[in-house]
């Protein structure tokens, strides 16, 4: 009985172990989005009151979507349609009340433009400007 119960444990033991195959960091392919079409977000925009020290929902909100991919210069990008509504007020901080479009690709942990530039980054925490006005 000792030599069956041994036997079982030994190919137990045998049979369970696996092999190294896992993948890498260096060679696994970014993912950190994890862009998909269909997917949607919805952002509600609050300000913050300096007096009762709380944020305030200002009605304004942002409904991001991705509907499709395009091809653009050899790459594949994921189309993102924002539509914003509830900015009556025109709200500086928030975006302008309607639909707007934007093609974007994820590039090594980065969100990039069409225009080559990168709009989120997960691993370069350098200053860089998003947007400009006068």
């Amino acid at each position: 009985m000792k030599r069956i119960l041994i036997s079982v444990c030994f190919f137990a033991y045998l049979f369970s172990c696996s092999s190294d195959d896992s993948v890498t960091l260096e060679t696994q392919e970014y993912n950190f989005y994890a862009l998909t079409v269909g997917d949607s977000w919805i952002y509600k925009n609050y300000r913050y009151d300096q007096n009762s020290e709380i944020y305030e929902d200002t009605g304004v909100k942002d409904s991001i979507s991705i509907i499709g991919t395009e091809d653009l210069f050899g790459n594949t990008y994921f189309k993102f349609r924002r539509l914003t509504t509830g900015n009556e007020e025109a709200i500086t901080f928030c975006n302008p009340n309607g639909e707007y479009f934007e093609n974007l690709r994820e590039f090594e942990g980065n969100l990039v433009k069409d225009d080559g530039t990168v709009k989120f980054t997960n691993s370069d925490y350098s200053v860089r400007t998003l947007s400009e006005a006068d």
